[in-house]
């Protein structure tokens, strides 16, 4: 005999009566019960007491290096790190690194902050080293590496962002071999203090540089905000008048 089909109503009442059955189960205490005692097992497992122990020395070691040195650049926050001065003569960011040095890989990964402060207050860091054979291995051709590595270059060191590209047989989108490099810092720049970094910046960003994830590369949130001058002039000497300075 053969099965009956079952109808669009039909179907819509057995989901809304598996719904409310399952509403019903919830609010009962004896499961309630079983499900805190779940998870009171499963945080007394040892994997994770060895995770939250090793987090909590981590978070321990940065706050206590922030209280020796409460003006230090280099100490990483766990959740937000405001943006620096990145091209004054007293700072010591391992931003300001990358933007004085050509990485031959990517902008990021031989020196950014892995190499700088990451490694050197988590012992956990994911950071990979990849060769020119450990890739031909993964199936790259000769032309993908000839991307990622320059001539002079057998082996490098990769973020963790980079090496899932690589893992999954991508090439990274950072490569420097794609164009993306940073241009050779005027020495005019270090000279400058905050204030004249704001009267010569095109545009004043408000933005903040996070975490895109642990072991992970920095991100820029936040928005641009235009200042309502020509973009071509720039400020020479501060105005006597407040109304001409078009500022915001």
């Amino acid at each position: 005999m053969p099965k009956r089909k079952t109808t669009e109503s039909e179907r819509i009442e057995s989901k809304r009566r598996k719904i409310e059955v399952m509403r019903l189960y919830r609010k009962s205490d004896n499961v309630k019960a079983h499900d805190r005692e779940r998870k009171r097992i499963a945080r007394s497992k040892p994997e994770t007491c060895a995770r939250q122990n090793a987090l909590r020395w981590k978070r321990r070691a940065l706050k206590r290096q922030q209280a020796i040195n409460p003006h230090d650049d280099n100490i990483k926050h766990t959740k937000c790190v405001q943006t620096p001065s990145l091209y004054s003569p007293s700072c010591s960011c391992p931003l300001k690194d990358t933007f004085n040095s050509s990485s031959p890989v990517t902008p990021f990964c031989s020196h950014c902050f892995m190499n700088n402060t990451h490694s050197a207050l988590n012992d956990y860091s994911h950071e990979k080293h990849y060769s020119k054979a450990d890739l031909r291995a993964r199936g790259f051709t000769e032309e993908q590496i000839a991307i990622i590595f320059s001539v002079d270059l057998d082996e490098a060191d990769f973020c963790k962002t980079c090496s899932d590209h690589i893992r999954k047989r991508n090439v990274p989108n950072l490569a420097a071999n794609y164009g993306f490099r940073y241009s050779e810092q005027p020495s005019c720049l270090p000279e400058l203090n905050d204030l004249e970094e704001r009267l010569v910046a095109l545009r004043i960003p408000f933005m903040q540089i996070r975490e895109l994830g642990r072991d992970r590369q920095y991100g820029i949130k936040g928005s641009v905000t235009n200042v309502p001058n020509d973009l071509h002039k720039s400020v020479d000497c501060l105005s006597r008048n407040v109304n001409d300075s078009a500022t915001i």
